[in-house]
């Protein structure tokens, strides 16, 4: 799958795992949302540490983008702690699977 259409795929995500509805997934919200991922937690919270670079306290729609990504990654077997923010990985990355989601929806 492209670029684009893991984007329309993750933004479809995005409103799925933003509870609230605000237009910030927070840590309670990604919790709840990438644990259908079936990645140990550990892994998890390194996945949100390296989107949430900013320190922000919640993902916006583009730092989500990047959550995707790397859960994707570490679904693949690759260490996502060596990533340093995802430089030199392949523009296009597989959508991540989730348990009890289709990837189409």
């Amino acid at each position: 799958m492209g670029a684009i259409a893991n984007a329309a795929t993750y933004d479809k995500w995005f409103k799925v795992a933003d509870g609230d509805q605000d237009g910030r997934v927070t840590g309670g919200d990604a919790v709840t949302f990438f644990q259908r991922s079936g990645l140990p937690k550990e892994v998890l919270a390194k996945v949100w540490d390296l989107a949430n670079s900013q320190r922000a306290g919640f993902l916006d729609r583009l730092a989500f983008h990047k959550a995707m990504d790397l859960i994707s990654i570490a679904q693949s077997g690759q260490d996502i702690t060596r990533l340093g923010g995802m430089e030199g990985q392949p523009h296009c990355v597989a959508v991540p699977t989730w348990q009890g989601c289709n990837n189409e929806s």
